[in-house]
């Protein structure tokens, strides 16, 4: 007998058997292996079931979103706003606002919380639990006569009391379901370290030192939650060349020594002038923000709905889509600007889901970037990125004016021009018909009939008393020609409210897919 023959029959039966069939010991290994394998994925089918499950139940909260944008002009006066004598031109700028940090506070706090009552007390928001209500007013809303509040402890001060009342107001359950983007603020501060904001390490002067700052504060309703959105890059338009105002301090330097990068719109690194940020304790201690987290990324959830949030320059450069990545997406995108649109930079929404803006030069305006090609652009002739986002719905005086003449028109002719574009095509965001655009929109007016005296030495008024001297003349000739030669009206003749701050409701606007 063979060595190897005399070993097998020393061992047992079993052994033998696997040892002539190794095929049979290795399949069922296999088996076993296997079996483990199907288990482990079940108990993982079920936990990730589990995890959409709730998931799902936290995202459920907010099926729709509602737009209420406060349209303001919060960019600097001119002397048709009373910033000089009459003989200064009309195109020099001046910063408005009252020379006393607590009165110029007081009063913008006046002007924000009569727009949030009167949005509120409107009987055109969606009250139901489901839809979030988001209030967004424009970029500069909080900046003083100097262009920016100087950090100081008194301005600390005025911040804690005067925006704590204002946060505790926001947080009372009748603000449940809602969202506050505040505007923004603009404050400098000098820095006692040899800290250099113009990039330029030899400057030593006091401009050389100064910290820049620009940020949203955001509330969220029915909460004490608060948290600060920090701008990152310095617009052309942030700190316009200006004169000081008849009584008033001079404005801050502007916060570059090379004016080139102005004249020319360079947005080079060599140029690209980037605000200050702050960490948490120093937004409660120096900017009095008592209670404030600071966003990263911009990105927020509100009950299981994801936003993220730029300030104007910020959108243009795609700041929140290249946090984001190239494959994370929003559910709602937020804008608040100055000289910004939706279109003038990648926006971070999926396809369907809503883009909105509040911008400085009185108009609101939402994208659903309905292609899902968002952040996709193709160069205009001009040279500047355009964006495909879709179809934009905006609403400004000038669309708001040339539609209502072109009603005014059809009102005595029976046609209507331009009545064959569709709804956000040179139209107000419900188009001609006024609710053509598969969603509705509603203007009202945000601060009432004393809006005029509220915003007067504080925000630009000249284009609203311009809009209405236009409204006014043509008013009053189409009513002369109603009574004396008794025309024959084809449509009534619509109201105007272009000539007054309003708030600007878009939606309900389903989130996530879900139109119904």
């Amino acid at each position: 007998m063979a060595h190897d023959e005399m070993d097998e029959a020393l061992l047992p039966a079993s052994a033998q058997e696997s040892r002539k069939c190794p095929s049979r010991s290795g399949a069922a290994n296999f088996r076993r292996l296997l079996s483990t394998l199907i288990f482990l994925a079940a108990i993982f089918l079920v936990v990730s079931r589990w995890l959409n499950l709730f998931n799902a139940a936290e995202a459920s909260q907010y099926t729709h979103v509602q737009y209420l944008g406060f349209s303001l002009f919060t960019v600097p006066g001119t002397a048709a706003d009373g910033c000089f004598g009459q003989n200064r031109s009309t195109m020099a700028k001046c910063f408005l606002g009252a020379t006393d940090v607590e009165e110029d506070l007081e009063a913008r706090m006046r002007v924000m919380n009569t727009a949030i009552e009167s949005a509120h007390a409107s009987a055109n928001w969606d009250r139901s639990n489901a839809t979030l209500k988001i209030f967004m007013a424009p970029e500069f809303f909080w900046r003083g006569p100097q262009g920016a509040y100087p950090m100081t402890p008194e301005f600390a001060t005025a911040v804690r009391r005067i925006i704590g009342d204002l946060e505790q107001r926001l947080g009372s359950d009748r603000f449940q379901d809602w969202l506050f983007v505040l505007g923004t603020v603009i404050a400098v501060r000098v820095d006692q370290e040899d800290w250099v904001a113009t990039g330029n390490s030899e400057d030593k002067d006091e401009e050389s030192r100064m910290s820049y700052f620009n940020f949203a504060p955001v509330q969220i309703g029915g909460t004490s939650t608060m948290k600060i959105q920090f701008k990152h890059y310095i617009s052309t338009l942030d700190f316009p060349d200006t004169t000081s105002r008849e009584g008033a301090p001079p404005p801050v330097p502007r916060p570059t020594k090379r004016p080139e990068c102005f004249v020319q719109r360079s947005f080079t690194e060599d140029c690209r002038l980037r605000y200050g940020e702050m960490t948490a304790d120093d937004v409660r201690h120096e900017l009095g923000f008592k209670d404030a987290s600071v966003l990263v990324d911009g990105v927020f959830d509100v009950k299981g709905l994801t936003i993220g949030l730029e300030i104007c320059l910020d959108h243009m450069l795609g700041r929140l889509v290249a946090d984001l990545g190239p494959r994370k997406f929003v559910d709602v995108h937020l804008i608040s600007s100055a000289g910004m649109n939706i279109a003038g930079g990648p926006v971070a929404t999926n396809q369907g889901n809503p883009i909105f803006l509040a911008d400085g030069f009185g108009r609101t305006a939402m994208s659903l970037n309905i292609y899902g090609r968002g952040r996709e652009a193709n160069k205009l002739l001009t040279g500047r990125f355009h964006y495909d986002v879709g179809v934009v719905y905006g609403a400004d005086s000038n669309v708001e004016l040339g539609q209502w003449a072109s009603s005014i028109i059809a009102a005595f002719a029976g046609n209507n021009p331009g009545a064959a574009r569709i709804a956000g095509m040179g139209t107000l965001p419900g188009g001609y018909q006024g609710n053509a655009a598969g969603f509705e929109f509603t203007q009202i007016n945000a601060l009432g009939k004393d809006w005029l005296t509220m915003l007067e030495g504080f925000f630009d008024t000249a284009s609203y008393k311009e809009a209405l001297r236009i409204f006014s003349l043509v008013g009053a000739d189409v009513n002369r020609r109603v009574k004396k030669e008794h025309r024959h009206l084809f449509n009534n003749l619509p109201d105007g409210s272009a000539y007054f701050p309003t708030i600007d409701m878009y939606g309900p606007i389903p989130v996530n897919g879900k139109w119904t």
